[in-house]
């Protein structure tokens, strides 16, 4: 450093000690989505990875969903995600969004997808009618529950241009 005050020895070279700690909070699950699930289901999520982590939290949840934080020391932790329970408020689809923390308060959010058995979206919908259309039911399970398709949100298939989403005796053009 130059000093350009006369408080110091202004024009010649100074020299501070300076100490640099990079401590950004780093987390990766085994898993970045727990894949499709029954209303109340639990599943289990594990680090992989859990660097500079002080504190892991919950920021998000879709509504209805639950999660918690299981810290085991400071190397690795567990997130428990509970669907919805039949017959609650919910969204079938969504982010848990957990929020992690270092020891000098940098930090970082990290997502896992969770989404439940059924039709939760415009993109699922349509997806599900691609699956129907090739007319096998076993790639239909996503979508279904108990044999059934279900419908588990107001799904806005206008800006979709086909103009027969699903076809046969047991549906309607839409």
């Amino acid at each position: 450093l130059t000093p350009k005050t006369a408080r110091g020895t202004a024009g010649n070279p100074v020299s501070i000690k300076v100490s640099v700690r990079i401590a950004e909070p780093s987390v990766q699950f085994d898993k970045n989505e727990t894949g499709r699930l029954n209303f109340g289901d639990k599943v289990t999520v594990k680090t992989t990875e859990l660097t500079n982590v002080a504190k892991l939290e919950v920021k998000s949840a879709p509504k209805g969903w639950t999660a918690s934080v299981k810290m085991n020391g400071t190397t690795s932790a567990e997130i428990t995600i509970t669907a919805p329970a039949q017959g609650s408020v919910f969204e079938g689809v969504g982010d848990v969004v957990l929020l992690a923390t270092s020891e000098t308060e940098s930090t970082c959010e990290a997502p896992v997808k969770v989404s439940l058995f059924g039709i939760n979206s415009a993109e699922d919908l349509l997806a599900c009618a691609e699956e129907w259309k090739k007319g096998g039911d076993g790639n239909l399970a996503p979508y279904t529950l108990g044999g059934e398709l279900v419908l588990n949100a107001d799904v806005d298939v206008s800006e979709n241009k086909t103009a027969v989403i699903f076809a046969g005796p047991d549906f309607d053009r839409v």
